[in-house]
């Protein structure tokens, strides 16, 4: 759902109208982040403007614009980026070939890299085209891939559907899968939240689960733990039935939820608005939730099974 872009940093102060344009069309809500390639892109890109002599006013612009764009918009590479190499876009291209970027923007076009100019590129631009809902075929695998930068960029996750149930294979599996993205990147510092409706008491429902033991152990990873929350609807309140994905980063909305069926049903995933995704977070984690907590929370991990508060 996500596309991963690249900028050449000293094109920020060199063609700083073009690029303040540009960087409006990224961020999680809109299909399209930056990588920061090398690690240190957000220095470079600052130091570059210095260095080409813009106003203190203007630096002072592209250092508000960079930051504001930090949590939503940037993300880690994941690419090998070699000092040795004095020329920038000669490193963007072996990446490229190593783990294709959607668009390398610099300051000249190369179709065979999918490089485009800061100059050319706006959004007819066809590397600019990034869909923000898309039809994904139901299987473990790529309901996990669809979700994959959002996840591996978060802190934070939290998984919404009223009828999710680890002891059914389909939402086990895509919860394994998910969880895989996670463990290839060595995301640890996680904290992974599911939301469901409430099928039964806390103790009812560790019961369940720990019947499922084995199936679990399979579906989380040893070092990873989720936390599983069961809600029902209050009187006259909010319908609890829509699926989402709700992270610090982003979410998305999901049609038909996270069991996966198989490749001959697909799922409607929609890309939402950072402050819409703020507001559905806060049904669930607000002063005021929109939904009343049954029982307490459950933690489940490869070996574990137990209720805490919430």
């Amino acid at each position: 759902m996500h596309h991963e872009y690249v900028i050449n940093p000293s094109i920020v102060g060199k063609n700083w109208g073009e690029f303040k344009y540009l960087l409006d069309r990224f961020g999680f809500q809109e299909g399209r982040v930056i990588c920061r390639f090398p690690k240190s892109w957000l220095r470079l890109a600052h130091s570059s403007a210095k260095n080409q002599g813009v106003s203190d006013l203007t630096l002072k612009e592209i250092e508000v614009k960079l930051l504001n764009k930090r949590r939503n918009a940037l993300v880690r590479s994941r690419r090998q980026f070699d000092p040795t190499l004095e020329n920038w876009l000669d490193n963007a291209c072996i990446a490229h070939e190593a783990m294709p970027f959607r668009a390398i923007i610099s300051e000249e076009d190369d179709t065979t890299h999918n490089v485009a100019s800061v100059t050319d590129i706006d959004d007819s631009h066809p590397l600019m085209f990034a869909p923000t809902s898309k039809d994904i075929k139901r299987t473990p695998r790529e309901i996990a891939q669809a979700c994959k930068l959002l996840l591996i960029a978060s802190k934070s996750i939290d998984i919404v559907d009223p009828f999710f149930d680890l002891t059914k294979n389909g939402y086990a599996k895509t919860l394994q899968c998910m969880l895989a993205v996670l463990v290839e990147e060595q995301k640890v510092d996680v904290m992974v939240n599911v939301h469901f409706r409430a099928r039964a008491s806390t103790s009812e429902e560790i019961n369940i689960l720990r019947q499922f033991r084995q199936q679990l152990r399979e579906a989380i990873p040893p070092g990873y733990s989720l936390h599983l929350h069961a809600w029902q609807k209050k009187t006259r309140g909010e319908s609890f039935h829509d699926r989402f994905l709700l992270c610090d980063r982003g979410g998305l909305m999901v049609g038909s939820g996270f069991l996966a069926t198989g490749d001959h049903e697909s799922a409607t995933f929609t890309l939402l608005d950072d402050a819409h995704v703020q507001n559905l977070h806060a049904r669930f984690w607000g002063d005021e939730p929109a939904y009343t907590r049954v029982g307490e929370a459950i933690r489940v991990d490869a070996d574990c099974i137990s209720a805490f508060p919430p």
